[in-house]
């Protein structure tokens, strides 16, 4: 039999032609995807960027197909690419739809709802009808002009919320701050942008008080109007974590992809839909009827030290924004400026942790104070608030009512069984003599009474010589 050992012929070139234009598609689809990841990551934000990285969760969406064509087609460095971008973007935007864990706080509730009106175009009775179907405690309204103010004032929003401190003007650059509970320290601000924003310190009876604002920087529209908008962003009041407590509230013109915003929230602040699993819940776009996908551009910031039960977003007829209503509970104490420590000198104010505090005595000794199952403080006078001390067996003590409580007691007493556990196999030596009194030999002649263990039986042989107790 005559076997052909020629080489095959080479493809058709149609046939190489169709497999670069799949490889180049794959390429073409895949590259875009880390390149704006590398933008967003590195908060390298420029020009027309800007108005790009507000739309990283669609990203997910994008980097998906570039994905499955690279892995249908075979090409496996595209496909390994696209695995990498996918995996971070994962990272990134998944979080913002789970919940995060809050801290323990049993003060009172604070409910706060921002809500843009386009320059007073948003329907007025539908806001008041928010505003007491939700039993809102705090306002912060932006693009307020005249007559939003009196319509809201005729259909009733001041026996709602009594007190404000307002700053109506045409167009959009106006702003407002209703609340049900008195209001001090008020007054109003103009970003570089031009844009006005209301600011009152809101004092709820017998809690700490809140400093609230309502934001609204300069929107990024134009390539002009960027740096006003990062300027704008970066003047906004840091968070005080040893000071008093900040909400800032409005239409901030940023997602939580922009750096500038993310900077803001590194000073101390927690963006509130994101902490309890609502941060890809969009607030601005196609509301209007314009075919832009929803992004999520109105937040409300808190303070780390007050906790989000809930988070919701409405509809508001008339407006291009939706929207956003918080509830948070305040914690119950307000640091303030601490005191000299007698031993240690001065130190930074603690964050205040939930349960019963730990005082300090003015000797500087620690001493848990009064607890319905504690007992009383054994230093009812000239103490103050300090923050727990440090777990002696190492890492940090939890917060009471979380559940962490003993843990470090069982884990010594496991170590413990342990260690006699290991003694007892190593040197072969009863359970029994390892409950049993500690002797000594003596050469006098005499066993003296041993009392009787209620673990080794008495009739037990003992050492036979003299033995001395030692216990």
């Amino acid at each position: 039999m005559d076997v052909d050992l020629a080489p095959e012929p080479p493809p058709a070139a149609p046939v190489r032609t169709r497999r670069r234009l799949l490889t180049g598609l794959c390429w073409l689809l895949s590259l875009p995807v880390p390149g704006l990841l590398a933008v967003r990551l590195t908060g390298l934000e420029r020009g027309p960027l800007v108005q790009l990285v507000a739309f990283t969760p669609y990203l997910l969406a994008w980097a998906s197909l570039p994905l499955g064509l690279a892995l249908a087609t075979r090409r496996r460095w595209a496909a390994g690419t696209s695995a990498v971008a996918v995996l971070v973007l994962l990272v990134l935007v998944a979080p913002r739809a789970l919940p995060d864990r809050q801290p323990a706080i049993g003060g009172t509730s604070l409910r706060v709802l921002t809500a843009n009106l386009l320059a007073g175009a948003a329907e007025p009775a539908a806001l008041v009808a928010l505003v007491r179907a939700e039993r809102v405690d705090v306002l912060a309204a932006q693009e307020f002009t005249p007559d939003a103010e009196a319509a809201l004032h005729r259909l009733g929003l001041a026996e709602l919320l009594p007190y404000r401190q307002v700053n109506p003007e045409l167009g959009t650059t106006g702003s407002a701050l209703y609340s049900r509970h008195p209001l001090r320290q008020a007054g109003t601000r103009r970003n570089g942008g031009g844009f006005s924003q209301a600011y009152a310190t809101v004092h709820p009876p017998d809690w700490p008080a809140v400093l609230v604002e309502s934001v609204h920087p300069l929107a990024p529209a134009s390539l002009a109007g960027l740096p006003d908008w990062r300027a704008d962003l970066a003047a906004q009041p840091p968070a005080t974590p040893d000071g008093p407590l900040r909400v800032l509230a409005g239409d901030f013109n940023a997602t939580l992809d922009h750096a500038p915003l993310r900077d803001l929230l590194d000073t101390g602040y927690v963006d509130a839909a994101d902490s309890v699993g609502m941060g890809l819940t969009g607030t601005w776009g196609p509301y209007d009827g314009d075919p832009i996908p929803p992004v999520t551009i109105d937040h409300v910031l808190v303070d780390r030290r007050i906790a989000v039960d809930r988070v919701a977003v409405f509809r508001l007829p008339g407006s291009d924004h939706r929207p956003v209503l918080a509830d948070l509970a305040l914690p119950t104490r307000c640091p303030a400026p601490s005191p000299t420590h007698p031993l240690t000198g001065p130190e930074p104010l603690p964050t205040p942790l939930a349960g019963p505090s730990v005082r300090v005595s003015p000797q500087g000794r620690v001493a848990v104070p009064a607890h319905p199952l504690a007992g009383p403080d054994p230093y009812p006078t000239g103490t103050r608030e300090r923050r727990r001390p440090p777990c002696p067996f190492g890492g940090t003590r939890r917060p009471a009512g979380t559940g962490g409580q003993g843990r470090n007691t069982a884990r010594w007493k496991l170590r413990l069984a342990g260690w006699l556990a290991a003694f007892q196999v190593c040197t072969k030596t009863p359970w029994a003599r390892l409950v049993r009194p500690t002797t000594e030999m003596k050469p006098d002649g005499e066993v003296p009474t041993l009392p009787v263990n209620p673990i080794v039986p008495t009739n037990a042989p003992l050492f036979t010589g003299t033995l001395k107790t030692t216990w």
